[in-house]
């Protein structure tokens, strides 16, 4: 056994597998779970009998249950008491016993110990017999004195961590990739086996991935996970199919994912593809997590992006400081009256223009420009929903971006973008 182990033990009727479990592990450090009525058997019969054993006395505390047929009760009293015990004894940095008996005391109080337990990486203790004899009532009952017999289970996260792994997918499932990461990393944190430490801390890292790119960090979400978890995320997604079916294909997918961040997404600069990427995020904000202002706000930007890049591409054209020769003859008067701004530098003065939305299109519309034809079919919803998304919170008014604007908007965007849904990148689902 570890010389460090730390053991937490309930207390019962039968002080003799108590005393049993501690002669076997040797722990450094013990804290007892008591009722009001078995607090005595441990000053009295525990203490003495383990003294005589083994000859010392490990630094103990005690907690006591007010109510031992209560599980709720005592759990919550375990969840309480257990690290102010452990800081008295000079654990600072344990969270938890690491090892846990559950054998004696009521079946209230054993569940507690249980169930408070589950929280933390720990390993179970159970005091038994090698065969019915070993116990009263036909074998039914207490476990006789001299025929204990300590089973050690090893630490349950390390089987349990699966169905944990089902609520960090419904998470991820739902665009809470942050918060999948969370769960998976307290699951890392809970099992000690290698292989399940080692699968868990794979798919922390694809998630993370998965959380940059959603946050628009392209680079970071190629460069820091998926090129470095990829490969190993496919290999042990083949050894744990059995355990969770689904993981191959997630992996698959996320791989072809992978490479469509290598080819269209890495650069920092702007791009059809990442204007269609925002385009993706926004739904994903609408369709997974029900924010519609956040989704809205989203598809505007996409639609001042498009512009922008349709101008700047095929005409050469920045919005943000334009010089007047560029503009079209017909509109050139116009757009200086309008929007001309005197830029001061070192090299003198500059007139230049700066203008906005309507104006981009109205210059694609003139360049005959198929971004313009577009537009001029679309042009009334859309400044419909501008309309209505510059009157949302986001935007400068009160009134609140539901489902059925979003949808209208969106739609308006993919005639505009001329695009239908499978044009779009949608991130996998995890097998939940």
């Amino acid at each position: 056994m570890n010389e460090k182990n730390i053991l937490l033990i309930s207390v019962g009727g039968n002080e003799d597998v108590v005393i049993h479990s501690i002669v076997s592990n040797k722990p450094e450090k013990i804290i007892f779970f008591a009722s009001v009525d078995s607090r005595e058997k441990i000053s009295k019969q525990i203490i003495p009998a383990v003294f005589t054993k083994l000859e010392i006395i490990p630094d103990y505390e005690i907690v006591v249950t007010d109510n031992h047929q209560d599980v709720g009760e005592c759990a919550f009293c375990l969840l309480r008491e257990i690290p102010v015990r452990l800081k008295k004894m000079g654990l600072k940095d344990l969270q938890w016993p690491n090892l846990i008996d559950y054998t004696a005391g009521t079946k209230s109080m054993s569940s507690a110990v249980v169930w408070a337990s589950s929280k933390f990486p720990c390993k179970l203790c159970y005091i038994g017999s090698q065969n019915k004899e070993g116990r009263t009532k036909d074998g039914l009952g207490i476990v006789k004195s001299g025929a204990e017999r300590e089973i050690i289970f090893y630490n349950p996260w390390n089987k349990v961590a699966f169905y944990e792994l089902s609520k960090a997918g419904s998470l991820f499932n739902r665009g809470q990739y942050k918060n999948a990461v969370q769960i998976i990393e307290n699951v890392e944190a809970q099992i000690d086996t290698e292989e399940n430490k080692r699968f868990f801390h794979i798919l922390k890292g694809i998630f993370e991935g998965y959380a940059c790119w959603d946050n628009f960090q392209h680079k970071k979400a190629l460069d820091d996970y998926f090129k470095r978890y990829m490969q190993s995320f496919i290999d042990i997604a083949k050894i744990k199919e059995n355990v969770h079916p689904g993981l191959i294909r997630f992996a698959e997918q996320t791989h072809v994912l992978k490479e469509h961040l290598e080819i269209n997404l890495n650069k920092n600069e702007l791009s059809w593809e990442k204007i269609y990427d925002l385009l993706a995020n926004a739904i994903r904000r609408a369709n997974l997590e029900k924010k519609y202002e956040d989704a809205t706000a989203r598809l505007y930007s996409c639609v001042e992006k498009y512009s922008e890049h349709a101008l700047t591409v095929r005409y050469g054209i920045n919005s943000s400081r334009t010089r007047p020769e560029q503009i079209p003859d017909k509109l050139r008067e116009e757009f200086i009256r309008r929007y001309k701004v005197i830029k001061i530098s070192e090299k003198g003065t500059e007139e230049i223009l700066k203008f906005g939305l309507q104006a981009k299109f109205q210059l694609l519309i003139e360049f005959g420009d198929e971004v313009g034809k577009r537009f001029k079919s679309v042009q009334t919803e859309l400044e419909e929903c501008l309309e209505m998304r510059n009157k949302s919170i986001l935007a400068h008014g009160i009134i609140p971006i539901n489902e059925e604007k979003f949808t209208r908007f969106l739609h308006v965007v993919m005639n505009l973008f001329d695009l239908k849904p499978e044009d779009l990148i949608y991130f996998p689902v995890f097998p939940e």
